[in-house]
């Protein structure tokens, strides 16, 4: 089976339209067979969000695969549950059928290990090489039974949240139409709450339709409407959540890290040494963290490489500023309804307060990113022009400034970022490197 690209696997999975390779009927159950291959006998714990098509990439995934896999199926639960599923031993490999945050036409699929972690490069390479080897075939597929995971796993959200007394406090929650439909309700309902749910009724074509995690706007005005303590908004498969303040501001994962960072700080118990986030987390949060002697290292862009590095570092602690955040002591991978249940404790009695607290304390640096087209990739760490630009900026500014080059993984372009204390000096510092990039790259065209 061709494959477009290098790998058939991106950022964060396999990713695409529904119906369109290798999204397709024919290429789903030939990367069954690949699947198949790599796992060699196994027993297989399944999982989908309530997309439309979900069901039928999982009728012909296993359709793909031999009879001595077995396979159990989740139905729709939030991949974070799917991890913690695995986190129990009882399966090997894990699939979870998702988009994440893509609208309904799309789908993907994400691959676990059986210690519930994304599946490494390695693992990425052998699976895209044996599915350029596989080809459709006809057979019985795997064999099928279904399991409470989802159930489960909804019980030990409860678990995790036991210490928490909503005592009345109002929230906002907003499901995306997507796989923590389900579960969220009762679950703040339960810990004493008042919950006001949005996006709580997927019909297979609706999930990120104007709400969830990409549409902040939507949890934005219904908190200023509502007058709630907290706005709380999911992305569709559930692994990351932002958050709202009660005047509507945003609360991104770099103000909840911190949030995060500061309590297990204070609870020696936690053992936090340090916290990982990525090329785009905020210079804010490196510099506040370091002003509290917590240690900052910084991952590629993605989950997987933020819980690539934790491990490597030895860090509990680590997210995205999208609102994957991951605590690795309870989940391996980026869980926002837990990162809800951890954020309101430390939040505490008066939500509303200290939210608004937590986003005066973190200093905010202005931030923005651009796109240059380019014809050629040149070798970013060994252009001279660049290099010195990043001195003189470095010798300038000191570390009150921060530049990032690099290119898109999927189109011919350069994108530069720029972080600084004000949105002029921003603009000032990425009018120079645009200038100075793009007339390089228009001299050696």
């Amino acid at each position: 089976m061709p494959v477009p690209n290098d790998s058939l696997f991106g950022t964060d999975g396999i990713r695409g339209r529904w119906g369109v390779a290798p999204l397709d009927a024919a290429s789903i159950e030939c990367l069954g067979s690949a699947l198949d291959m790599v796992m060699g006998p196994c027993r297989l714990l399944v999982g989908e969000d309530p997309r439309e098509s979900s069901s039928r990439i999982r009728d012909h995934l296993l359709r793909g695969m031999s009879p001595r896999q077995q396979v159990a199926t989740c139905g729709v639960i939030p991949t974070p549950g799917l991890s913690w599923g695995l986190r129990t031993g009882e399966w090997d490999w894990g699939i979870m059928i998702t988009a994440s945050h893509n609208p309904w036409m799309d789908n993907g699929i994400k691959l676990f290990a059986g210690d519930g972690t994304k599946a490494d490069d390695r693992t990425q390479e052998l699976v895209t090489a044996a599915f350029r080897r596989a080809e459709p075939k006809a057979g019985s597929g795997a064999r099928q039974y279904r399991c409470q995971v989802a159930h489960e796993y909804a019980t030990e959200l409860r678990k995790w949240g036991a210490d928490l007394n909503g005592n009345g406090i109002s929230l906002v929650v907003d499901a995306a139409n997507g796989a923590a439909a389900k579960i969220a309700p009762s679950l703040f309902s339960d810990l004493g709450y008042l919950v006001d749910m949005r996006g709580a009724n997927p019909d297979g074509r609706n999930i990120n339709e104007n709400c969830g995690a990409t549409h902040v706007e939507t949890i934005q005005s219904a908190v200023r409407e509502t007058g709630a303590d907290l706005g709380v908004t999911l992305d569709g498969d559930g692994d990351r959540v932002l958050f709202v303040d009660c005047r509507g501001g945003l609360i991104t994962g770099d103000h909840v890290l911190f949030a995060l960072a500061g309590g297990m700080r204070k609870d020696r118990s936690r053992c936090l040494e340090g916290v990982v986030g990525t090329v785009m987390s905020n210079l804010g949060l490196e510099l506040e963290l370091t002003r509290r002697k917590i240690a900052f290292l910084r991952a590629p862009v993605g989950d997987r490489h933020v819980a690539r590095v934790m491990r490597e570092a030895g860090f509990i602690l680590g997210g995205e500023p999208s609102g994957h955040t991951i605590y690795s002591p309870l989940q391996p991978t980026g869980d926002g309804l837990l990162t809800t249940l951890l954020f309101l404790g430390e939040l505490g009695n008066e939500p509303a307060a200290a939210a608004t607290r937590l986003c005066r304390e973190m200093t905010w640096f202005a931030q923005e990113t651009r796109s240059i087209h380019v014809e050629k990739k040149r070798d970013l760490d060994t252009w001279p022009e660049l290099k010195q630009f990043k001195v003189q900026t470095l010798n300038r500014y000191g570390d009150r400034v921060r530049l990032l080059t690099r290119y898109s993984g999927t189109e011919p372009k350069l994108r530069l970022m720029a972080e600084a204390e004000t949105e002029d000096l921003v603009r000032s510092i990425l009018d120079e490197l645009e200038a100075l990039v793009g007339n390089d790259h228009n001299r050696d065209a």
